[in-house]
């Protein structure tokens, strides 16, 4: 049995919320876009872009920021397990045939 294996091509960060901001009351949008490959024919490329608002001066904390980006990567898991099981009833249909 081949085994399917998935590498992480790239995750973007958008560049505008890195660093201070004057203005406290700003909410802004952070862009989380990956792309991921797999060695799989059927499924080769899913890619797409998570986002979530952050505002000012809450940013600045890390723990609110790490708290943000680990529910950007839960999304971004969340994605590759859906894909991972359609790429798999792809695959079972295609035994079926």
């Amino acid at each position: 049995m081949a085994e399917n294996t998935v590498e992480i091509e790239s995750v973007t960060f958008s560049e505008d919320w890195i660093g201070g901001v004057e203005d406290e009351n700003v909410e802004e949008v952070i862009e989380v876009e990956f792309k991921l490959k797999s060695d799989n024919e059927e499924s080769p490329e899913i890619s797409g872009t998570v986002s979530y608002k952050a505002s000012y001066p809450h940013i600045a904390s890390l723990k609110v920021l790490n708290a943000k980006l680990a529910s950007a990567f839960a999304e971004v898991a969340a994605c590759l397990s859906e894909w991972a099981e359609s790429a798999l009833e792809d695959a079972k249909i295609g035994r079926k045939r």
